[in-house]
């Protein structure tokens, strides 16, 4: 006999039923919950038993569960984002902070803010899904045995676009005989004589600056150091300056606050759970700087396959020295529009008032009526030169 219903319209649940299966997936979506097939499996078995079917009569099978979600115009969906704050949460978030921000930089008269956070930079980037023939019980892929080995970055840039030296954490034994111990951390960023001479040069190479701890990972001592490179010796060492910051506790132990506030760097922390909307790095900077580790991975991978290395030698992991090579290269690259425009939506220029507006524009006739203002140069960024502007219009 041949089946008269459409592919996928057919079902053992009555209709009112599933419709109490759609409310409760509804329900879950809405608390911001996730829906998994196995969970849909067993809620519809519950739902049937409630109507008084056996798991003889419906199993809620892969088929079954195609139809109800055709029948209902639903689908499975990777994740776009996850985290224990709601969108709504995250958007007012983002609001506060802009607020405090502008308040604070126009208290302060701070027109420049800064923002750092410190990212894992692993050694390797295997993919985790592979091209491979159908059917296939296993999926070996090679890797090079480091693809858990990580350092730790700190990168500093700012809201005019600026990107300032990388710090690197990585890990290294502590010498047991304490003074040597003392003299590596005094002389020689934590590492010992011999490793030294490597990172040293690997600092003046890539224009770094790394440092060695038994964890590889960022502390409030580092935190302190971080300070004084980047600020003590600034220009106007009075002026103060605004440093947004991630609630790492090594960023925000009294140590590290009292000296920022003797460096007049007023830190300002960014709300927990919401770093992925209020932390310019995140928002615009981190997943470009990876996706170029990615590929500068994938062509060391290529460049070994070409040179048929991986069949004699297995996969070569690439060396620290490669690491830090590919970090900063790949923060050099980053265009300084990329950088500022992670500042954009916590320090978006407020509108001028009507007042404001109309007494710019005399102001703006009055210049150009006195050949003291060119309409040529057009727009003009608190970033740009105006002088190389003009002298570009001349040439």
């Amino acid at each position: 006999m041949k089946k008269l219903r459409p592919m996928g319209t057919a079902t053992v649940l009555s209709r009112d039923t599933e419709l109490q299966l759609v409310e409760w997936v509804i329900k879950y979506r809405r608390l911001g919950a996730p829906v998994s097939a196995l969970m849909l499996h067993f809620k519809a078995l519950e739902f049937a038993e409630q109507a008084g079917l056996s798991q003889q009569t419906f199993t809620a099978s892969g088929e079954w569960r195609k139809g109800f979600i055709t029948r209902h115009r639903l689908s499975f969906r990777a994740r776009t984002r996850q985290g224990q704050k709601s969108p709504e949460d995250s958007a007012k978030a983002v609001e506060e902070l802009s607020k405090t921000m502008k308040e604070t930089m126009h208290k302060l008269d701070i027109q420049e803010a800064y923002n750092a956070d410190q990212t894992p930079i692993f050694f390797e980037y295997v993919p985790k899904q592979t091209l491979n023939a159908r059917g296939a019980c296993k999926v070996w892929v090679r890797s090079g045995g480091k693809d858990k080995e990580r350092m730790t970055c700190m990168l500093l840039g700012s809201s005019y676009g600026r990107k300032l030296t990388p710090f690197f954490v990585i890990k290294t034994r502590k010498s047991t005989v304490k003074k040597r111990a003392e003299e590596n951390l005094r002389l020689r960023h934590g590492f010992g004589k011999t490793l030294w001479k490597e990172i040293k040069v690997l600092q003046e190479l890539h224009g770094a600056q790394i440092y060695g701890n038994s964890t590889g990972w960022w502390t409030s001592d580092l935190s302190i150091t971080w300070l004084d490179y980047h600020f003590k010796h600034r220009p106007e060492p009075t002026r103060p300056l605004l440093l947004l910051w991630d609630e790492f506790s090594a960023h925000w132990t009294p140590e590290a606050k009292a000296h920022a506030d003797q460096l007049h760097v007023h830190l300002l922390d960014v709300p927990g759970g919401h770093t992925s909307v209020c932390q310019p790095a995140d928002v615009a900077w981190n997943a470009p700087l990876k996706h170029q580790l990615r590929l500068r991975w994938l062509r060391r991978l290529q460049e070994q396959v070409a040179r048929q290395e991986i069949q004699r030698e297995g996969i070569k992991p690439p060396k620290r020295g490669d690491v830090v090579r590919w970090v900063a290269d790949s923060w050099s690259e980053l265009s300084a529009a990329t950088v500022a425009n992670g500042f954009n939506g916590i320090l978006e220029p407020s509108p001028l008032s009507e007042d404001d507006e109309q007494a710019f524009t005399e102001l703006a006739n009055k210049l150009e009526s006195m050949d003291l203002l060119d309409i040529a140069v057009g727009e003009v960024s608190d970033r740009d030169d105006v002088v190389d502007i003009n002298l570009a219009i001349a040439e």
